[in-house]
């Protein structure tokens, strides 16, 4: 059977707040550098940066 799991996509305060709430502190400046090197994947909307949460857990290896 497959998995139905929400992509939960947000921007990078939301991103800092959600992960502040599991006990993962990142601050928006480093999502933010970690985006422009494409070490995250990201969608730029605007002015907006957007970010899959479980790609950013995934990066600091923590599966989510």
């Amino acid at each position: 059977m497959t998995e139905n799991r929400a992509i939960r996509i947000m921007t990078i305060p939301e991103t800092v707040r959600a992960l502040s709430s599991i006990g993962v502190y990142v601050d928006e400046s480093t999502l933010r550098a970690w985006c422009r090197s494409n070490a995250i994947p990201s969608i730029q909307a605007g002015r907006k940066t957007l970010l899959n949460l479980d790609d950013v857990l995934r990066f600091l290896k923590m599966e989510g």
